[in-house]
């Protein structure tokens, strides 16, 4: 390595080398050779705004390939065919991801509009800043270069976040904005802080469980007078929102009911539910685990991260819903967990452990999300397309929100409208709830047992549940005039 000539003389060559190699900070459970606290330094670590545009880069490209045309998410295919057709988004809690939805595909061809791959986009848009940004505020709070990559890689690995990077749900754009609010809060831009976390809160008001990513802000002066002038100035720019979806805000939450079985058999579910979550997600990935908890317990944030992953644990106490999708509602809680994993990874230390790495990854995230997420959405588009070719005439469609929404929007072309006002959904049907249609006719839906029943029995945490139709409605049914591995359709008509 040259030495320049306004360098010391008397110093040698070797301490100058290591001087101009070792990054700014020092490893969180390193001490600095000052003593200094390194998490309290102002100033950016050098190179990190390249090496999150690196990262950025290279993890929303991964992404775009793999984004789908079709879901088994009915959600996803009713924010996208809404924005699709309308003149505005929708006044809803999830106003922020409509919203940003919305303009997506304006922008869009129009040969990509009646598809999901738009949304798909901003979400692997969103994973990809939320990424890089992970990346930076680690190095920010004194990681060396190494961790902080390893342990931003490390959460894109982790398959539940993987997975809502490539399906155009409201969870990957929460979580971006989530880590770019702690981001901006470690670094006093309070400013900025707010609005991400009003971001984060416009997409999803349960965002409001992040609030604790300000502890890892400890050991800088004023945090707590910092939380409180955020959440003064978010909560001041969310009240004229929340008197226009107030109403939307309270139907999300009326669905939260105390157990009909009782709080131990719940408590004993939904451990059981959250231990599928924890294997399904992390099972792969054990021994990376192990080796990353020594240096994960000696990091100065270790007790700020074990409360925010346990923040990430209230929901599922309150009601069975927030346990489904394979952790879709923990993605801050595996974002705490990619810090010990990234960790393990850097200790071993070979490039047959990092390879290893992301075969699991590709291996557990493509057979238990991406696959079947894509196989079923393909087998309901496919239904509704192929219903349309069979019945030229509009036809009520009635069955369960999963299955028939998405039948119903590939039957009428993705116009919402026209699809909404032919769409009865039910989960027992029965022959007067049919007759009170006035319809003269009517296709029913019947789940069947498909990939997304296989996977039930498997892994409870599947959103399935049996279909029922009523005896009587059941003997009186004609053949169905359309059945596949995930449906049967039949044509009803009153007696």
């Amino acid at each position: 390595i040259p030495i320049p000539a306004s360098m010391n003389q008397g110093a040698s060559t070797v301490q100058f080398a290591v001087s101009w190699v070792k990054p700014r900070y020092a490893s969180p459970n390193e001490a600095t050779p000052t003593g200094e606290d390194v998490g309290t330094e102002r100033a950016w670590p050098s190179r990190t705004p390249s090496l999150s545009v690196v990262l950025f880069s290279g993890v929303f490209l991964f992404l775009t390939v793999q984004l789908p045309w079709t879901s088994s998410n009915a959600d996803v295919y009713d924010r996208a065919a809404f924005v699709a057709g309308a003149d505005a988004p929708a006044l809803n809690y999830h106003i922020g991801q409509t919203a940003l939805l919305w303009l997506v595909y304006r922008a869009a061809p129009l040969s990509l509009r009646q598809t999901l791959w738009p949304a798909g986009l901003l979400s692997a848009l969103a994973v990809a800043l939320a990424i890089a940004a992970t990346f930076a505020l680690w190095r920010r709070l004194g990681m060396t270069r190494l961790d902080a990559c390893a342990v931003a890689i490390a959460a894109l690995l982790i398959p539940s976040i993987w997975y809502h990077g490539t399906i155009g749900e409201v969870y990957g754009l929460q979580l971006c904005f989530s880590v770019l609010f702690a981001l901006f809060f470690v670094d006093r831009k309070l400013v900025w802080a707010a609005l991400f976390f009003l971001g984060a809160i416009l997409v999803s008001p349960l965002a409001i469980f992040a609030a604790p990513l300000v502890l890892l802000a400890r050991g800088q002066t004023h945090v707590l007078r910092d939380a409180v002038l955020v959440g003064a100035l978010s909560s001041v720019l969310y009240l004229p929102v929340l008197l226009l979806i107030g109403s939307s805000v309270e139907t999300g939450f009326s669905e939260v009911h105390s157990p009909p079985q009782g709080w131990m058999m719940a408590v004993a579910e939904r451990t059981l539910r959250l231990g599928v979550i924890l294997g399904a997600n992390l099972g792969g990935y054990l021994p990376w685990l192990l080796l990353g908890a020594r240096p994960f317990r000696r990091l100065p944030q270790f007790a700020a991260l074990s409360v925010i992953a346990l923040s990430q644990l209230i929901l599922p106490t309150l009601d069975r819903q927030f346990l489904v999708e394979l952790g879709s509602f923990q993605l801050l809680l595996w974002w705490v967990v990619a810090v010990p994993l990234g960790l393990g990874l850097v200790k071993l230390g070979t490039s047959r452990s990092v390879l290893a790495a992301l075969l699991v990854g590709v291996g557990v995230t493509s057979g238990l999300w991406l696959l079947p997420n894509a196989r079923v959405g393909k087998v309901l588009e496919e239904t509704g397309a192929e219903l349309r070719g069979r019945f030229v005439r509009p036809m009520i469609l009635v069955g369960p929100w999963n299955e028939t929404w998405p039948i119903a929007l590939a039957f009428y072309r993705w116009d919402y409208v026209t699809a909404a006002r032919h769409f009865h959904e039910t989960t027992r049907a029965s022959s007067s709830e049919l007759s009170r249609l006035g319809a003269e006719e009517a296709l029913l839906v019947v789940r069947r047992g498909g990939v997304r029943a296989r996977l039930a029995r498997i892994l409870p945490t599947y959103v399935h549940e049996e279909s029922l139709i009523d005896e009587d409605l059941a003997r009186s049914l004609p053949p169905a005039v359309l059945a596949n591995e995930e449906v049967a359709v039949y044509q009803w008509k009153p007696r």
